[in-house]
């Protein structure tokens, strides 16, 4: 029993390493890509012949978006440029995180352990289904609520 319990904590930490190492992975590719996207966007303002970009900000926040519009406006390529460098962190932490939870669920798969996850889950699941108020506890049959539903919507309209 304790050399089972110490096999599946050793799998448990190779697969939480190894899904950590995919998130680092994407993550730090993200970071690259928005830092030299930043980069080249900053260098193409400064390249810009108009001026008034900066003095916009100081109108205050209308004269900021006013001011970023205007950007849209005149450098639209540019612009683009930099919008996408301010949220690629979003992005690219989305996509880390959808890496990570299907390189843990291939490893869960690949070391066979999803029989000793399983009944884990269901316990979670159980405790959950315990907080459910009472009208959802007693429905058997949805299609019959679906039903009552769209008559209460049909007949509010």
């Amino acid at each position: 029993m304790k050399e089972e319990l110490l096999g599946n904590i050793k799998i448990f930490a190779k697969i939480s390493g190894k899904a950590s190492l995919a998130w680092i992975k994407v993550t730090l590719i993200g970071a690259v890509i928005m830092i030299v996207d930043l980069v080249i966007a900053i260098i193409l303002l400064g390249d810009n012949t108009g001026g008034g970009f900066p003095a916009s900000a100081h109108a205050g926040i209308l004269g900021a978006v006013m001011g970023f519009i205007l950007l849209f406006v005149v450098e639209f390529w540019t612009a683009l440029l930099l919008t996408v460098g301010i949220l690629a962190p979003v992005l690219f932490i989305v996509l880390a995180n959808k890496n990570a939870i299907a390189s843990a669920v291939y490893n869960v798969w690949k070391y066979k352990i999803a029989d000793f996850i399983e009944p884990k889950i269901d316990l979670y699941i159980d405790k959950i289904l315990q907080k459910q108020p009472d009208f959802l506890k007693n429905i058997t049959d949805w299609s019959v609520v679906k039903v009552k539903l769209l008559d209460t919507i049909n007949n509010d309209s």
